[in-house]
């Protein structure tokens, strides 16, 4: 059994997850959100999404990356290389649309139209959660090329042997956030190059990921 990811005190917090966790408990309502606008470039159609305070609250503490906590961080990747040559070789790929929750045509159609968008020197990066569990899928359409990246290493070892394992029951999103910032920083399209082979992170490397999220939410309250 996996060892169980014991959450941080809110003293030993990085001092932006402790300001916004102070802020989400002391200023925000119930059932308020932080909300921001998506691009077209980023999923194919412009629209805007929220992060509920609820959301805020689970990301301090280390619990359940919800999805539209996970499309902000995507939001954060793609302003982070925008208008680079590194915005230029990843597409992605909205969880909302190929998680659960949606048919199987319609995961595959969404799915299949970000795929014909791409082009030979990109990878679609497509994250989704077919119930309980967050992977991510590393796609070169041209190259017949697909990395199933699964932190609970579900499937072969073959199949997820660049993936770092997860030690928590509730880190799957906080792995799939690392391994989408580890593909698109070292702006490389050979996922094996930029996705390492350690047993797994530590919590200060799951950290980053977490600091930059709040960060990028924080300058839209």
């Amino acid at each position: 059994m996996p060892t169980e990811v014991v959450c941080e005190s809110t003293s030993t917090l990085p001092l932006a997850l402790k300001s916004i966790l102070r802020y989400a408990e002391k200023v925000m309502e119930k059932d308020s959100s932080i909300t921001f606008s998506l691009p077209a470039d980023l999923f194919g159609v412009s629209r805007k999404t929220s992060v509920l305070r609820e959301d805020i609250v689970d990301l301090c503490n280390m619990n359940e990356v919800k999805t539209f906590t996970l499309v902000a961080y995507m939001m954060y990747l793609y302003s982070s290389v925008s208008g680079s040559k590194e915005n230029m070789q990843y597409v992605f790929v909205d969880p909302s649309l190929i998680s659960s929750g949606n048919t199987q045509e319609s995961r595959i159609r969404n799915l299949c139209s970000r795929l014909m968008v791409s082009k030979p020197d990109q990878v679609v990066l497509a994250p989704f959660n077919p119930g309980g569990h967050w992977a991510l899928l590393a796609i070169n359409a041209y190259e017949d090329t697909v990395f199933y990246l699964d932190s609970l290493r579900t499937t072969s070892k073959a199949t997820t042997r660049y993936c770092p394992l997860q030690v928590g029951s509730t880190t799957c999103g906080y792995y799939v956030m690392k391994y989408m910032r580890e593909i698109v920083n070292r702006g490389s399209i050979v996922i094996s190059d930029s996705i390492d082979t350690r047993k797994s992170y530590s919590q200060a490397e799951l950290d980053e990921v977490r600091v930059e999220l709040v960060e990028f939410l924080g300058s839209y309250m």
